[in-house]
């Protein structure tokens, strides 16, 4: 302790010693932070130079050809003249920046990219995700045995380019495919004036060799499944690899940029003497007053609930005799509730939200499906709604093809678990099938918001609600006839009661829990990643923060109704499966497509095989897509807030559960054949609580960084205790903020407008206006399209399950599969569908 009257120490002698302390964290931070910068630059050099590496030769046996894990081989005596890249298209890629792709869906619309080509806009975007690199050809190589070896001088090739090939006794052509992406060819010419011809296909997974001008017998075209392993995962790891290091780079990037923009305007405060005129400390706003309910497990502190209004409890309405009395406690009890859980602006975004999903579905997309999964959700939620677990077979089964719909003696049904057509039906019986995911869509950002409240605070639950709620992932595909809203709906309630239960929430938390995720599980098998996520996350939680209301709670009330809720839901899954397909463990999906499920080996999908190499595929375009079309901004800096309060050491508890969520959400696609990419990647659509809650931490720590970085050099109060200034406010941090949401406002959103109006989900070049598809000027009719897309897209999905409506839509191809019709239906008239040349449809009488 310091002794009565003794000096108080120099002031520059105090500063000196305060700076030394806090000069040698901030030096060994600061090296830190470059070494990382360094680190990660290194990954992404390594990671970008992999490459599928292809090499052909020609001996006496004829010539062989090499592309990673493949091998052809083809006899000719004929030797090498020539290798030729095809020059590409600088615009195909498999995604593009406002979310079109040319490998899936075909909606890319080259000539618009090739207008845009010169925008500032696009030249920044194809800069920051490395467009040139994909796809590219480099290090190409001919050689013989007489000869030196003669490369191209332009690595990576873009716009084409062709070798002679030296003669000699063993010729030799060594290429490498760096970042494979879209389809590319090589083409090799031969003295006898045949050919030979390379094409390497990621996204639909082969290798294929094709011969031109071979003599009689010619050989046939080869196709091998691509990628296999363990040859070909580098180069498709790599990617992926490279991709996080980008996104952590960029993260890093932001990070420095905020803290020394910050740092150098306080430091310019400091050294000018300026002050802002805000009394310091600032007025806090009082929060709603609370009692404590249960142990906040991030904090170990109580966790508070808003209190209720005077005379607003929920139950009063029971005590007294005015309705309108009731109806304005009730509101006003939910609404001091949800306000104190989530800022009314937040509340405020959500009805936007709603809005917004309404337009969409009636405006955009017409109430109509657009994909062969949403014609049969909505095929069954029909048959749901008669009453039905099935439909009886149709007299012609040929004409009508139901995408993904089993036939099993005289049942008709769809593939998919029932619970996103059981929801779907209860719009169906009410007139309005395309209201439904709207609606539950809204109630899932709410209850995002509430979960995130129990786990962080106001802050974050209301930023990330207004993340989502301005999400062009979450609004078109909320506005959808797919299975991914509804699944989430009821992950995220069931979510946010295991969450009260493990705060020490009342006990009927943990059935309804159990309830709401089985009817997830029913919806869409995946939904038990997310299940698993919660758990887990929840345990650790609990487990870290030491509940100790979890170990004074009565338990055995909530364990018999949650198995209760657990048998209902066992029950419900097997009884489906036996009256569908007669046997409880065999379900309807497995019936149809046995091959349909996530796994590796031979015989997994519609591919013919799955490997680990193809799973890399699969995730590199899931993140992708994610990186493009979750907020509409600049590629990697839609992923870049995830990995801010790790990097900046500002960590919460619920940051890696959020974190772990989303890794195993994501990760678990390896295991899948297929991206599903449409309307955004859907397969990742139950994991946004995770994305969207981590994004809402990075921004506030961004935030947090640029607050900490502006008052460690501006003024301080004069005395303690006194009334003096703060710094202003944080300014990189809101200005970069207000950079993203210009990008998504000025273009992203105008251009998802265009791209989705009139929209049928059919390709770039097929305009069909689909909105007088639904209701047609004919009556007791059989409508028959050729067009197979169409009819499995749009049209099926229109009919009457019992095929008795009016109007009926057919497949059909020919005159035989006319006289089917016919025959099974000989009092309806017979129209062909065909479109003008603005894609209106036309009905056109067959007669004969």
């Amino acid at each position: 302790m310091k002794k009565p009257g003794a000096p108080v120490l120099d002031q520059r002698q105090s500063g000196r010693g305060k700076r030394g302390k806090r000069g040698q964290p901030l030096a060994t931070w600061g090296a830190l932070y470059v070494a990382l910068i360094l680190a990660l630059l290194l990954v992404d050099a390594i990671c970008s130079r992999a490459a599928l590496s292809v090499i052909i030769t020609r001996d006496a046996r004829g010539v062989t050809i090499q592309a990673g894990s493949v091998t052809r081989h083809f006899a000719t005596s004929a030797r090498l003249l020539g290798v030729t890249l095809p020059p590409r298209d600088p615009t195909a890629h498999e995604y593009q920046m406002d979310g079109t792709d040319s490998a899936n869906n075909f909606t890319l619309d080259s000539a618009y990219f090739h207008r845009i080509a010169g925008s500032a806009y696009y030249r920044f975007s194809a800069w920051m995700r490395g467009l040139d690199d994909l796809s590219r050809w480099r290090d190409l190589c001919v050689a013989a045995d007489s000869a030196p070896a003669r490369c191209s001088a332009a690595p990576p090739i873009a716009s084409g380019e062709s070798l002679a090939i030296p003669d000699g006794g063993r010729q030799r052509v060594s290429v490498a495919l760096q970042q494979p992406e879209t389809p590319v060819t090589l083409d090799l010419s031969l003295a006898d004036g045949s050919a030979l011809s390379l094409l390497i296909d990621p996204n639909d997974h082969f290798i294929s060799v094709t011969p031109y001008g071979f003599a009689p017998p010619s050989p046939a075209a080869t196709t091998t499944f691509y990628p296999s392993d363990p040859g070909d995962i580098w180069p498709l790891a790599a990617q992926t690899l490279d991709l996080l290091a980008r996104v952590l780079l960029w993260a890093l990037a932001l990070l420095g940029a905020v803290w020394a923009i910050e740092a150098a305007l306080g430091w310019a405060l400091a050294v000018r003497g300026m002050r802002a005129q805000i009394p310091w400390p600032l007025p806090s706003r009082r929060e709603p007053q609370s009692q404590p309910a249960h142990t906040d497990f991030a904090t170990g502190r109580p966790f508070r609930e808003p209190r209720t209004p005077k005379g607003a409890s929920l139950l009063s309405p029971l005590a007294t005799n005015s309705s309108a009395r009731h109806i304005a406690i009730a509101a006003r009890a939910a609404w001091a509730r949800l306000s104190a859980a989530i800022h009314p602006i937040g509340l405020a975004l959500i009805g936007a939200s709603f809005a917004a999903t309404v337009w969409i579905a009636l405006v955009q997309y017409h109430a109509q499906p657009h994909i062969y999964d949403a014609s049969a959700y909505l095929f069954q939620a029909r048959v749901f709604a008669s009453g039905r677990l099935y439909a009886p077979a149709p007299s012609a089964p040929a004409q009508f093809p139901g995408p993904f719909m089993a036939l099993a003696g005289k049942r008709w049904f769809s593939q998919y678990e029932p619970g996103t057509s059981a929801t779907l039906a209860l719009g169906v019986l009410v007139g309005a099938p395309w209201l439904v995911e709207p609606v539950l869509g809204a109630l899932t950002l709410l209850g995002m918001g509430l979960t995130l409240r129990r786990l962080y605070d106001r802050r974050v639950a209301t930023l990330a609600v207004a993340l989502g709620a301005v999400s062009p992932f979450y609004l078109w595909l909320s506005a959808s006839y797919l299975s991914h809203t509804i699944a989430l709906f009821y992950l995220i309630w069931g979510f946010w009661a295991m969450t009260r239960f493990a705060q020490g929430g009342r006990g009927w938390n943990l059935p309804v829990a159990a309830a709401l995720w089985g009817l997830g599980m029913l919806t869409r098998d995946t939904s038990a990643l997310f299940v698993a996520a919660a758990m887990g996350g929840l345990a650790w939680l609990a487990w870290r923060g030491r509940w100790p209301a979890l170990y004074r709670r009565h338990w055995a009330p909530p364990l018999v109704w949650t198995a209760v809720a657990a048998g209902a839901y066992l029950t419900v899954y097997l009884d489906y499966n036996v009256l569908l397909t007669g046997q409880p463990l065999l379900t309807p999906r497995a019936l149809l497509a046995p091959f349909d499920h996530w796994g590796f080996g031979q015989g997994v999908g519609f591919y013919g095989a799955h490997t680990l190499a193809a799973g890399f595929i699969t995730v590199q375009a899931l993140l992708t897509s994610l990186s493009i079309s979750l907020f509409g901004w600049p590629f990697y800096l839609t992923l870049a807030f995830l990995p801010l309060p790790f990097l900046a050491r500002r960590t919460h508890p619920a940051d890696a559960v959020l974190l772990g969520g989303a890794l195993l959400m994501t990760a678990a696609f390896l295991g899948f054949y297929y991206h599903g990419v449409y309307l955004g990647p859907r397969y990742l659509f139950e994991a946004l609580p995770f994305y969207l809650g981590l994004t809402a931490r990075g921004i506030i720590t961004l935030f947090e960084v640029g607050q900490a970085a502006r008052a460690a050099l501006s003024p301080r109060p004069a005395e303690p205790g006194g009334q003096g200034v703060r710094p202003l406010p944080p300014l990189a941090a809101p200005a970069l903020l207000a950079v993203l949401a210009a990008c998504a406002a000025l273009y992203y959103f105008p251009r998802q407008v265009a791209l989705h109006a009139n929209f049928s989900g059919m390709d770039a070049n097929t305009h069909i206006q689909t909105a007088a598809l639904a209701h047609p000027p004919i009556h007791h009719a059989i409508v028959i399209t050729d067009n197979n897309q169409l009819y499995g897209y749009t049209l099926c999905g229109l009919n009457d399950p019992s095929l008795s409506g009016d109007v009926l839509y057919a497949y059909a191809t020919g005159g035989a599969d006319y006289l089917a019709l016919r025959r099974a239906y000989p009092d309806r008239t017979l129209y062909l569908l065909t479109f003008d040349a603005h894609g209106q449809p036309r009905f056109l009488p067959l007669s004969g």
